[in-house]
């Protein structure tokens, strides 16, 4: 059985995505700042002044938590899925002509907004934010044959207005 969510996301969703994303990269860029900050502060030592090095960890912070805004800002059309394929166990996400595949097994929850599904995988620091398939761009199977190869993964979310 083959399902394929396949076109442009609306306004709604795009607004999701763009959330979605930029807290992952936040969590991304704070995780390794913290785990770089020891190696960070013996490579400074020898170079900055110790007085210093604290003014440069407020601004490394500063830019990951807000640099992900910025890059959101500036080509968010980059980062649009096009098309979402579930066949043969693979999940094919596509953007651009760049093809990134996950398996079903992998499929950690889906959330249902409502006009939308919203993929999480298992693993830590797993790159799942855009994998959001709406619901209204199902070219290929059902809506019943999605939510029944998810079941008992699929949570309902409330709907945001």
């Amino acid at each position: 059985m083959m399902i394929e969510f396949k076109g442009e996301l609306t306004d709604n969703t795009l607004k999701f995505l763009k959330k979605r994303m930029i807290r992952s990269r936040q969590k991304t860029n704070i995780f390794f700042l913290i785990f770089g900050l020891p190696m960070l502060t013996f490579l400074l030592h020898f170079i900055i002044p110790l007085k210093y090095i604290t003014i440069v960890f407020l601004v490394l912070a500063i830019l990951a938590v807000f640099t992900p805004y910025l890059i959101m800002i500036a080509n968010i059309t980059n980062f649009v899925p096009k098309c979402i394929t579930i066949n043969d166990g693979v999940i094919l996400l596509t953007i651009n002509g760049v093809i990134e595949s996950k398996k079903i097994e992998q499929v950690k929850e889906v959330k249902d907004y409502g006009d939308y599904y919203a993929f999480t995988f298992v693993g830590f620091l797993t790159i799942s934010s855009l994998y959001i398939c709406q619901k209204d761009l199902l070219t290929q199977g059902t809506l019943a044959d999605f939510e029944s190869l998810f079941a008992g993964k699929i949570k309902k979310m409330p709907q945001k207005k």
